[in-house]
């Protein structure tokens, strides 16, 4: 319920800041019940129409009277007259130079705003539409299930925006040429982001990498280093014992007080060999 009341705040802060705002107002608020209704059943679509638009209510009737009472009349709305609605709308030119600035603009809108003494010209840049759409066809499409009813949802906001605009276009009062040089690059560009993040909800995470991978070969300089390192420091020889300890001797370990052979030529003093002749005496048994 919280989140309903939010996300209603977030759509009459839109409204408040631009015109399109009441468009993107009107059709979140369309698509919420629609998608609702159809997922959940009247019930809940009518309670969460009714949290969206608590949240959106207070902002939407400041929004009212600066509108009706502070503001100008809108440019867009001088001169409006049904007759002037019904020509343009039967005017199949306009529909043909729209639909012709939006698939320029919609590849080039990235690389910054249009120079009007050149007019609109395909400039797609490293970054566009064109990236994502590379992107998709190698990665593939995926769509979690309880992602779907979201993704349709912001979907279906997008596209109405984009036909909102179109009409909005065809209606316009002012030269259509120098309307859309001028302002079609900053529309597309306020739903950029949330393309963005609907493609990524779309597209295939990349599989992940093996776990195990086989472990590559050293360098042949690198090889050559270790065999230097163990010439010059050889692997002792595994004792016989297994390399545990020798047992402790029976005299604690303490060194004898007298030595029990004779060495260089001194005679032991407990066998009395090993003098003047250089040679060791034997163990006293």
């Amino acid at each position: 319920s919280g989140a309903a009341v939010l996300a209603g705040i977030a759509a009459g802060l839109c409204a408040w800041t631009k015109n399109e705002g009441m468009l993107f107002l009107l059709i979140v608020t369309g698509s919420l019940v629609g998608t609702t209704l159809y997922a959940d059943g009247w019930r809940s679509a009518r309670k969460r129409t009714v949290r969206f638009l608590s949240g959106a209510l207070p902002i939407l009737l400041i929004v009212i009277y600066f509108k009706t009472q502070l503001s100008p009349v809108n440019d867009l709305m001088a001169g409006f007259s049904p007759a002037a609605a019904a020509a343009k709308l039967t005017d199949f030119s306009r529909y043909a130079e729209i639909a012709k600035a939006f698939f320029i603009t919609g590849i080039s809108f990235t690389q910054g705003l249009i120079d009007i003494r050149v007019g609109m010209q395909l400039n797609p840049g490293a970054v566009s539409i064109l990236l994502l759409i590379g992107y998709l066809l190698i990665a593939g499409v995926r769509i979690d299930d309880r992602d779907r009813p979201g993704l349709i949802r912001s979907a279906a906001v997008l596209g109405l925006m984009l036909i909102g605009y179109f009409f909005v276009y065809v209606m316009t009062p002012l030269d259509l040429g120098y309307h859309l040089a001028t302002s079609l690059n900053r529309l597309l560009l306020q739903l950029w982001p949330s393309v963005i993040f609907l493609f990524f909800m779309t597209a295939g995470a990349p599989e992940r990498a093996a776990s195990a991978r086989p472990k590559t070969r050293s360098s042949p300089l690198l090889q050559e280093h270790q065999r230097s390192r163990n010439r010059k420091n050889p692997k002792s020889p595994r004792p016989l014992d297994g390399g545990k300890q020798s047992p402790r001797p029976l005299d604690g370990g303490k060194q004898s007080p007298l030595p029990l052979t004779g060495v260089n030529n001194l005679p032991s003093p407990l066998t009395g060999e090993g003098q003047g002749g250089g040679e060791k005496g034997v163990v006293f048994p």
